[in-house]
């Protein structure tokens, strides 16, 4: 997990953005930091935002290949 300490006028969509590259993972973001919860668009200075590690399609281990029943 990695921290990012707000920067006066921070908004959490750009700080997800800018960390994984996409917003696909904007909601868990927002739910693992109750600190957020009530904030305006523009988060002021000195908030610690979590930004937790989350497995992506890429990273997932390959399934194994399914094997047919002997009977």
């Amino acid at each position: 997990m990695s921290l990012y300490r707000t920067k006066d006028g921070d908004r959490i969509d750009l700080i997800v953005l800018n960390h994984y590259g996409d917003l696909v993972n904007l909601n868990d973001v927002i739910s693992a930091n109750k600190v957020l919860f009530g904030k305006p668009l523009n988060l002021e200075a000195g908030l610690d935002i979590e930004l937790p590690e989350f497995v992506t399609k890429s990273d997932a281990p390959a399934k194994p290949k399914e094997r047919g029943l002997l009977w």
